[in-house]
């Protein structure tokens, strides 16, 4: 992130792994999450992915999009895997630039020119994961080059946007979305009754997402010193940080989180979601809280970190965990830890109520979500936050 996608804002970037699903030479995907800019998302399916198609096809392969056999709604089809930002080629489209994903399949089959299936060769596999490769990169670059202007003018006008949008406080901020069927296409499914396994279906492709839940866009977000150590993450995003000097008095929408719980367990982290409900409050910030414009070209990317209730945000990566506790499964839970091991029944019929009482509060009890929204312009005592140096990342100068 710090030393290509800040440093050289690439206007296209591949992100490659070994994935997808046979007979197909290579597999790929755009971004397709609903949040970033819609004419970066459809700029390679509209004019680099056919040209993949094209080359992999002149060489007796085939090429489709990642990643492979799905059942949505106890329908057969083809269909993709999640869409947060979290994975490179989804976080590339938030940040203003064409976002591509290449998966290799391991390629024991291949579709020959007259259709059939042909299976390949053990000693032979290695050498045609590459060359769908060395295919794919190639027409990428073969439609940078020759569409080099109109890509730059795309991603420039998708930065802009971004700035427009934060500047206006306007559009919408996708909280929730939905994957959908784009649309019956001819694909090579597993079928075991057919020769080498696989046969040429018609069936649904579950590759379009569509947005089922917004929030106004605000012109920036309030942090307060509690979430400092999330600032350097911030700025290695490229994300412009500011300073309160001085005291001032903010019209804001708080977020109150009514229930917090541990979602999953993803590459050593216990993500976490929260319910939440919003109230319009005069906030009162003090020096040393931070203000987050979203009027940047990372414009997009901020309101997704920003917004508590997106599915890869601030508290999502436990950056609020020392502000935020996971809610009790039951008020025996909570009186469980109050008591610290010892029994409620040792306790007079008047602490037992007294307990009872606390702890249907904690359960009760709203906790305040560090990231607040402020939706109007109004007056910043505020000052740019740069680091001190690379290797005290907590201190800054102003």
């Amino acid at each position: 992130v710090t030393q290509v996608m800040t440093e050289w804002t690439p206007d296209i970037h591949v992100d490659g792994h070994h994935g997808g699903s046979e007979p197909y030479v290579i597999t790929y995907q755009g971004t397709l999450n609903p949040a970033a800019d819609a004419a970066l998302r459809a700029y390679p399916y509209e004019h680099i992915f056919p040209r993949i198609r094209a080359a992999v096809e002149a060489e007796d392969y085939r090429a489709f999009d990642y990643s492979g056999p799905r059942t949505v709604n106890d329908q057969q089809g083809w269909g993709s895997t999640s869409v947060e930002p979290r994975k490179h080629h989804v976080y590339t489209g938030l940040t203003n630039s064409i976002g591509i994903l290449l998966e290799t399949p391991r390629n024991a089959h291949r579709v020959m020119r007259d259709g059939t299936v042909a299976e390949i060769p053990e000693d032979e596999r290695y050498y045609h994961q590459i060359r769908g490769g060395v295919l794919a990169l190639s027409a990428i670059l073969e439609v940078a080059a020759e569409r080099r202007e109109e890509i730059r003018a795309l991603t420039t006008a998708s930065r802009m946007e971004a700035i427009r949008l934060g500047q206006a406080g306007a559009g919408e901020v996708v909280l929730d979305y939905e994957m959908v069927n784009r649309g019956n296409e001819d694909v090579w499914m597993p079928d075991e009754d057919a020769a080498a396994g696989y046969s040429l279906q018609n069936v649904p492709v579950w590759l379009k997402y569509e947005p089922t839940r917004t929030t106004a866009r605000p012109v920036g977000y309030l942090l307060p010193p509690s979430m400092a150590a999330v600032v350097p993450i911030l700025m290695d995003h490229d994300i412009a940080v500011y300073r309160f000097r001085d005291d001032a008095a903010l019209d804001a929408e708080v977020y109150y989180a009514t229930r917090v719980w541990t979602d999953s367990y993803f590459q050593g982290h216990y993500l976490k979601a929260v319910e939440v409900e919003k109230e319009a409050e005069t906030v009162e910030p003090v020096e040393g809280w931070f203000w987050i414009p979203t009027a940047q070209s990372m414009g997009r990317l901020i309101t997704y970190l920003m917004e508590p209730e997106t599915d890869d945000n601030l508290i999502t990566w436990g950056w609020a965990d020392h502000v935020l506790q996971v809610t009790p499964e039951s008020i025996d839970e909570v009186i469980a830890g109050m008591l610290g091991g010892g029994s409620l029944a040792d306790l007079t019929p008047e602490q037992q109520e007294q307990v009872r009482g606390r702890a249907e509060q904690m359960m009760n009890r709203r906790q305040q979500v560090p990231m607040m929204r402020v939706m109007t312009h109004q007056e910043l005592p505020v000052v740019r936050v740069a680091p001190f140096n690379q290797y005290q990342r907590n201190r800054y100068f102003r």
